[in-house]
C-alpha cells in the first residue's frame, strides 16, 4: 500500500526510482479526495525540504510560513523540521486540523496578496504564484517580502506554463492555441474550460515563465541564491534550470536583502 512508504512525519522511505513511481501514482489520485492530496503533498515534501535545508542556512529554531498551504502536506513536513510553522491560505480546510496535530503549527485564513503576519525566517511558497493574475504578481511578491525578516529566506516554486505540466488540467493540450486546447480538454478530459484565467473558478491560471518571475524577484530586492528543477540535484542546474519547456517545476531559493 502507498501508506507503507511514509514515515511518521510524512517523509518517503523510497529510493530515487521508486520515488518517481510513487509520485506518479499519488499524482493520479491526488484530486480524488483531500486525504489523497495531503498524501501527494507530504510525499513530495521530503525531497523538497531536504533541498531547502541544504541550500538555505537555517537551523531548527527557524520560523516558517507555508504560504498557500493547501491541504497542509508541506506544512506537516516543515513542522517536523522547524520550531514554528504557520500555514496560510484563502480557506481553512478541516482536514488540516484533523491530520496535523502538532503543537508548533497553526493555520490562518487570509488573502495571499495582502496577508500581513509576523515576519518569518523562511517563507515557503509552492505552486501558488502561477494562480496569481500576471498584473498582480508584482504586488504578490512585494507582499511576500514584507512577511520575511531582513536577511530571511524565500522558497518559491511553480510549474512554468510551457512545461509539460504547466497547463494544469489542460496539459498537454496547452501547447495548442487556446481554443483548440480548451476543445481537446473538453472532449478528452471532460473539463469544460473557457479561459485559463477562470479555469478553477476564483483560482485562475496565468501563463507564467521562469524569466518573468526571476525579473520580479530581482526588482523587489531579493538575492537569488539558486534556480533549479524540483527533485533534481544542483548538477542539473545549468542544463534546464531556466528552460521553460524542460524544467517541469522551477524552484527559486532567495534571500531578502
Amino acid at each position: 500500500m502507498v501508506n507503507s512508504t511514509f514515515t511518521h512525519d510524512g517523509f518517503p522511505r523510497v529510493g530515487f526510482v521508486n520515488f518517481w513511481i510513487q509520485l506518479f501514482k499519488l499524482a493520479i489520485h491526488r484530486k480524488s479526495s483531500r486525504e489523497n492530496y495531503f498524501k501527494f503533498q507530504a510525499f513530495q515534501a521530503n525531497r523538497v525540504i531536504k533541498d531547502v535545508i541544504k541550500i538555505i542556512p537555517l537551523d531548527t529554531r527557524a520560523s516558517v510560513i507555508d504560504y498557500g498551504c493547501g491541504s497542509g502536506g508541506y506544512t506537516n513536513a516543515l513542522a517536523h523540521q522547524f520550531k514554528e510553522v504557520v500555514g496560510v491560505d484563502y480557506f481553512i480546510q478541516p482536514l488540516r486540523e484533523k491530520i496535523i496535530k502538532l503543537n508548533n503549527v497553526r493555520f490562518e485564513s487570509a488573502d495571499l496578496i495582502t496577508y500581513a503576519g509576523d515576519p518569518t525566517d523562511l517563507l515557503f511558497c509552492a505552486s501558488v504564484i502561477e494562480h496569481i493574475p500576471v498584473e498582480k504578481q508584482s504586488s504578490f511578491i512585494e507582499n511576500l517580502k514584507r512577511n520575511i525578516k531582513k536577511n530571511g529566506y524565500l522558497y518559491l516554486s511553480f510549474p512554468p506554463f510551457k512545461s509539460i505540466i504547466g497547463g494544469h488540467v489542460c496539459a498537454p493540450f496547452h501547447y495548442f492555441p487556446d481554443p483548440i486546447s480548451f476543445y481537446l480538454t473538453k472532449i478528452i478530459k471532460n473539463h469544460n474550460i473557457h479561459s485559463y484565467e477562470t479555469m478553477f473558478g476564483n483560482w485562475g491560471l496565468s501563463k507564467t515563465s521562469i524569466q518573468q518571475i526571476e525579473k520580479l524577484l530581482l526588482e523587489h530586492g531579493f538575492r537569488i541564491i539558486r534556480i533549479k528543477p524540483r527533485y533534481l540535484s544542483p548538477g542539473w542546474t545549468n542544463v534546464i534550470s531556466k528552460n521553460n519547456f524542460l524544467n517541469w517545476h522551477v524552484e527559486f531559493f532567495c534571500q531578502n536583502i
